[in-house]
């Protein structure tokens, strides 16, 4: 073997333990699952009461949002790469201590606003100090979900195991963004009763309050349970070597590649920059059912408010139907169909939403069918985008080396962040009601644009089984293919 280590730097001889025991998979799931309810629904309490800043307008928001994505875009990677090199426990601990106490920070803001300054109005001191806190918070939570989702899981489990655990936590975020509303409506009328009762927080403001220390809270299972699985498999989850001199880290070569992220992204074999824009390219749009800025254009064309909602609830289910037919469906055509009739499927979608609400411009205002047409094709569209992405996250554990995935995974975050970012940034110049044809037909381009490239990028490398060593460079072939046989001994021994 001269020496150097398997492209993925797996242990060859996983343990039967972490591969097989049903309480690993479920300390991992209600960890994620704990965190990921608490923050979707603070992110869903947060908007209503950033409007008390600037009334009349959408800018504190619109601030909000583009702070947190820029903040993701520029330092994510570099805190991804410095996450490799680091202990795989001590980068979660880290990561939720800071959500936690930013979180804190925030309803702290809150309250100096309502209690000391009377009213939130044209405070740009505390806006400033707010959003500050939540950029903080937003990159320990990326950066807590790209190591347990990149780092940990592909660690502990592999083959069908891995695949199941993606679905899983796949359909968690998804069931969290059904959930959270729901949570959120009922913490806005316990609010609306108290402040009926006594002169306390207004409805808005008690929903943040009540919600931050909700999420708060659901750190603290996260970090115990993420320990304990932590403290039973410490082999499998160190930090991996760094590249022997010698060929290691130039591209082609068996090692990572050096430098930063955006180089480790870059250089990687396989053709990732190919795959991680195909999937960047699908956050290009204002087509997501539960986005405000949909919501917001949903409202100026007085369509009915449960008709926008149910939208969005139809839009988060039909996706988590999407993450569970996945799997099922890569066994049934393979890995690489499943992915190509997956992402087609949403651009076609997103085609015929735009074709919908070009028609929709020549009906009254209200839930016409042209609008009603629309909606469908925008929910539709999830089944795809979502069904994909989980065959991406499956093959990008397989491809992406161990010593740089959290890094690979912060810059694939950073790239959906800048299409969200440039989404938003779109809409506050063509944000009329009148112009917002003109965003469904570039969601549109851009949507086609991504599921081109995916094509594009089967056609030059996926010519094999995934995970085989044909989706990989011609220099690494060989070496990843002793690597796989190795593997295979392993397994006889073990079993």
């Amino acid at each position: 073997m001269d020496g150097r280590s398997s492209l993925n730097d797996e242990p060859l001889c996983q343990s039967p333990t972490a591969l097989n025991s049903a309480r690993v998979r479920y300390k991992i799931l209600a960890s994620y699952a704990s965190a990921r309810l608490g923050a979707q629904v603070w992110v869903f309490a947060i908007p209503p009461v950033l409007v008390e800043f600037t009334p009349e307008s959408v800018v504190a928001p619109a601030l909000w949002g583009m702070s947190t994505m820029l903040a993701t875009v520029i330092l994510g990677p570099s805190l991804g790469r410095q996450a490799d090199r680091t202990c795989r426990l001590m980068v979660i601990t880290s990561s939720v201590r800071v959500q936690c106490v930013t979180v804190i920070g925030s309803m702290v803001v809150i309250a100096l606003g309502v209690l000391r300054f009377r009213s939130m109005s044209g405070n740009w001191t505390l806006l400033t100090m707010f959003i500050a806190c939540e950029v903080l918070a937003k990159l320990g939570e990326q950066l807590a979900d790209v190591s347990l989702k990149r780092e940990w899981v592909p660690r502990l489990f592999s083959g069908e195991t891995l695949q199941t655990l993606n679905s899983a936590m796949s359909f968690i975020d998804l069931s969290a963004q059904v959930v959270s509303p729901l949570i959120a409506s009922l913490l806005v009328a316990l609010g609306a009763f108290s402040a009926h009762r006594s002169s306390g927080l207004d409805p808005n403001n008690f929903c943040l309050v009540a919600a931050g220390a909700l999420h708060a809270a659901s750190l603290w299972p996260q970090l115990q349970l993420l320990r304990s699985v932590h403290g039973s498999h410490a082999e499998l989850l160190r930090p991996a070597p760094e590249p022997a001199s010698g060929g290691a880290g130039k591209r082609g070569g068996p090692g990572p590649p050096e430098g930063g992220a955006w180089s480790a992204w870059r250089r990687h074999a396989g053709g990732l920059p190919l795959l991680s824009l195909s999937e960047a390219l699908l956050y290009l749009t204002v087509l997501s059912p539960a986005s405000a800025m949909l919501r917001g254009i949903l409202q100026l064309r007085r369509v009915p408010t449960w008709q926008a909602s149910l939208a969005g609830a139809a839009g988060a289910a039909l996706g988590a139907g999407g993450t569970l037919a996945r799997p099922a469906l890569g066994r049934r055509f393979g890995e690489r169909a499943a992915d190509g009739v997956s992402v087609c499927w949403e651009a076609a979608c997103v085609v015929s939403a735009a074709l919908c609400y070009r028609a929709a411009a020549a009906t009254p205002e209200g839930g016409s069918l042209p609008i009603l047409a629309f909606l469908g094709a925008a929910c539709a569209s999830r089944l795809g985008l979502f069904a994909f992405c989980l065959g991406m996250l499956n093959r990008k554990q397989r491809l992406v080396e161990a010593r740089c995935r959290s890094a690979v995974g912060a810059v694939d975050a950073a790239l959906t962040s800048a299409g969200s970012l440039l989404t938003y940034t779109a809409g506050l110049y063509l944000g009329h009601a009148s112009q917002f044809w003109l965003l469904v037909d570039l969601s549109a381009f851009f949507v086609t644009c991504g599921a081109c490239v995916y094509l594009l990028w089967a056609a030059l490398y996926d010519r094999g089984d995934p995970g085989s060593a044909r989706d990989l460079g011609p220099q690494q072939q060989q070496h990843t293919l002793e690597m796989e046989d190795m593997s295979e001994l392993c397994d006889g021994s073990t079993s």
